[in-house]
């Protein structure tokens, strides 16, 4: 049985599809911004990003979507309004295309989780809608 070669991080943004790099880096970007001393690695195969040791969040390239992961699954309830009209699994949610509104939920969904591990709050433009 053939085993793919492990990819670092940066290898694996680099083979990403042109249609999906973009969007995949902007989320990147956006969970290093919100939590600069995040660490990231490949712990599932896929970039995984971790705060104080802990693994919060994964990005994934899947055949017809992006999807983003969020460790522990638990923390996706609280967003349960907004993620109604999302195609979420049991810990993720996946994205054809990264909309500017798909970037606003994504950012409050990182900055709650990243808080809720640090107890440290970075500058908050709001959490879940509240309905």
């Amino acid at each position: 049985m053939l085993h793919k070669p492990r990819l670092s991080t940066v290898e694996y943004f680099e083979q990403l599809p042109a249609a999906r790099h973009a969007d995949m880096v902007r989320i990147r970007y956006m969970i290093q911004l919100q939590w600069p001393k995040c660490k990231e690695d490949m712990l599932y195969g896929v970039p995984t990003f971790h705060i104080d040791g802990q693994p919060l969040f994964a990005l994934a390239s899947q055949k017809e979507h992006i999807t983003f992961y969020l460790m522990p699954k638990e923390m996706l309830s609280v967003f349960k309004n907004d993620l109604r009209t999302r195609n979420c699994g049991k810990s993720c949610i996946r994205f054809k295309k990264i909309e500017q509104e798909d970037m606003e939920l994504l950012e409050r969904i990182v900055k709650f989780v990243g808080t809720t591990f640090t107890g440290v709050a970075p500058k908050l433009r709001g959490f879940a809608n509240i309905r």
